[in-house]
């Protein structure tokens, strides 16, 4: 609780003494790590226990020194604990906030950053649905973590996401993960930054959060949940953590030291992955932030080498971990499932934890993309069904001017070069207008643009063919005899679609 305590004073002069020296540990911290947003907005994730409490009050602070020009607080009710002490908790909560909003406002109501005045405001939700599964941790973390995704659009492109986490939160994972991943990038712990989500309380541990309420004389609540071991991370936190800190005081400073040294080995080691990954693939796009990577594989041959392909193992795995936006979650199961398919030219998709979804085209073109991107592309192929469909329904004229004609020579480049059209659309539809229909070498493919491909196979009149997927055009045109290529070059005229270029 708010009341009674030094809060106002602390908000109202931000570099009084011992508090000065907080407030300057954690703004060197976020600005180090570029925890600050670009567009002066963040939402809080409170709960009112001693993470999200230090944090809150910390940032509050902080908005004083110019940081922020506005700060959501976000508590979320999951619906999982007993109604009266819920109701309790709730009202205290309601209240707290209500008293740092009067103090916040009447405090900072002179105070403008960027033209505009701060902005302090807070909202109480609750999660509707109830977990069908047996995971409930991984239920809710991605309830709540879609609540608090909502609120961060509605602030902006640029808003972040503030955690309560801490070095104790870091060491419990990484202790979790000895018994699940063999991931250097895993033993690292939780990452003070990962896409919105920012961790600031990284610079502090459990007993130095404590140790600053009572300093400030704020009181927050435990949520009683937090001693269920039946729950895998408590059950870590109480039956391992705690006892091994417990024996070995220092075993948190060693812990830090540790993941630094090891973070810098990681950073250094990443020249070599792009090394590694330049070496097996011709990238075509790559996009970490967008969540997208289209690249071809430079050895076709490379699924018959059990060395290379565990090569070709080992960069996915890399790949898809950058593209995740999931710190869980496990692949080696899907990624077997996904190299096999490029073995076999299927063309997928296979969905990876963390919500990146691959392809194959051919089985020597990769894409991976993130269920954000994913979606993107679909709804992009969608749209481009739909215009050379109703193109295609006027007349013939009018479907080719919303083709590019492609002369020999560049349909040569792209079908047998390692480049793709700049700006397509996976998987890439190539058309073909046919003056002789004996020139109908290669079976017809369609289900990127399955209208204008059902149209087309309508109207054999026209003469014009959905070729699909080029992953897979590369591999019947390399089996064709020089003569049936000289052959379908001469009676053929090659198209993509203008919006692809």
């Amino acid at each position: 609780m708010f009341k009674g305590s030094k809060i106002k004073k602390i908000l109202k002069s931000p570099q009084s003494r011992p508090f000065k020296r907080w407030l300057d540990h954690i703004e060197d911290f976020m600005e180090r790590y570029g925890l600050f947003p670009s567009n002066g907005k963040g939402v809080v994730a409170f709960s009112g226990g001693v993470d999200s409490t230090a944090l809150g009050v910390m940032l509050l602070a902080l908005a004083y020194r110019g940081r922020f020009n506005h700060l959501r607080f976000v508590w979320i009710d999951h619906g999982m604990r007993d109604q009266d002490i819920m109701s309790k908790e709730k009202k205290f909560i309601l209240e707290s906030l209500e008293d740092l909003e009067q103090i916040v406002n009447s405090t900072y109501s002179e105070i403008s950053f960027s033209e505009n005045k701060f902005k302090f405001d807070f909202n109480l939700e609750e999660v509707a649905n109830r977990p069908s599964d047996n995971n409930i941790e991984m239920y809710l973390r991605g309830e709540r973590y879609q609540i608090l995704q909502q609120h961060c659009d509605a602030m902006g492109a640029n808003c972040l996401l503030y955690t309560g986490h801490h070095i104790d939160d870091s060491f419990e994972w990484y202790l979790l993960q000895l018994s699940k991943s063999s991931s250097l990038e895993k033993s690292l712990g939780i990452p003070c930054l990962r896409g919105q989500i920012a961790r600031p309380l990284m610079a502090y541990s459990k007993k130095q959060l404590e140790s600053f309420l009572r300093l400030m004389n704020i009181t927050a609540v435990e949520d009683h949940t937090n001693q269920n071991i039946h729950f895998e991370r408590n059950w870590v936190r109480h039956q391992l953590a705690a006892i091994w800190m417990q024996k070995y005081p220092h075993v948190l400073k060693n812990y830090c030291s540790q993941m630094n040294r090891l973070n810098s080995l990681l950073i250094s080691n990443q020249s070599g992955f792009d090394k590694q990954l330049n070496q097996i693939f011709s990238i075509q796009k790559v996009n970490w932030k967008d969540g997208a990577f289209i690249a071809y594989l430079r050895d076709k041959e490379i699924f018959k080498n059990s060395v290379k392909r565990e090569e070709l193992r080992d960069v996915l795995r890399k790949v898809i971990i950058r593209l995740s936006k999931n710190d869980r979650g496990k692949l080696r199961q899907s990624l077997e499932q996904f190299l096999g398919m490029g073995q076999s030219r299927k063309f997928g998709p296979v969905t990876f934890s963390g919500g990146v979804i691959g392809h194959w085209s051919g089985g020597h073109i990769v894409c991976l993309m993130s269920s954000e991107a994913n979606l993107n592309r679909l709804e992009e192929l969608k749209r481009l069904d739909e215009n050379l469909h109703s193109s295609l329904e006027a007349d013939e004229e009018s479907f080719l001017r919303q083709m590019k004609r492609l002369n020999k020579n560049k349909f040569l480049k792209i079908l047998e070069g390692s480049q793709i059209p700049e700006g397509c659309i996976f998987p890439f539809p190539i058309f073909a207008k046919m003056s002789n229909k004996k020139a109908k070498m290669i079976p017809q493919r369609g289900y990127s643009l399955p209208k204008t491909y059902g149209q087309l196979r309508q109207r054999p009149d026209l003469g014009i063919i959905c070729w699909g997927d080029l992953g897979e055009l590369r591999v019947r045109w390399s089996k064709l005899s020089a003569k049936q290529k000289s052959y379908l070059l001469e009676n053929t005229v090659f198209y993509l679609p203008n919006v692809l270029n």
